[in-house]
């Protein structure tokens, strides 16, 4: 039994669905495991190179935060090949130097458009009456 899918959003969530299979269908940890990972390689004729961890085969590992069934799992790592492919902990530092490059771009294109921006002038603590219109009778 393997477990695919042609859709990006189901594929990223295939240890989910195999995870439902140890729920619903009786399925122990690791014939769960196996339909995500030896299983559709040994379908495709591919398992001399991926599907299991062993000596000879390529390096696609992913490593998770907690167990890959777990809904509060997160991909840390991933390596393809034996090459990191993705790397959470330089993700999330990336993170941070992309969002202040894009409030500097911004900063910078608002600038240019209008010039530097003027601080608001401060509101007094009172609602001030509307040109034209005469104070109210007790706040003389």
């Amino acid at each position: 039994v393997t477990l695919n899918s042609d859709s990006d959003e189901l594929a990223r969530r295939l240890y989910l669905e195999a995870a439902k299979g140890m729920k619903y269908g009786g399925m122990t940890e690791e014939q769960a495991l196996r339909m995500v990972t030896l299983n559709p390689a040994l379908q495709l004729g591919i398992d001399k190179h991926v599907g299991s961890i062993d000596v000879g085969k390529d390096a696609d590992l992913a490593i998770f935060s907690q167990h890959p069934f777990s809904v509060y799992t997160v991909c840390e790592l991933t390596m393809i090949e034996g090459e990191v492919y993705f790397d959470r902990s330089e993700d999330l530092k990336q993170r941070e130097v992309l969002k202040r490059e894009k409030a500097d771009l911004v900063k910078r294109e608002r600038d240019q458009r209008t010039g530097p921006r003027q601080p608001r002038p401060e509101r007094p603590d009172q609602p001030q009456p509307c040109p034209g219109e005469s104070p109210r009778p007790n706040e003389q």
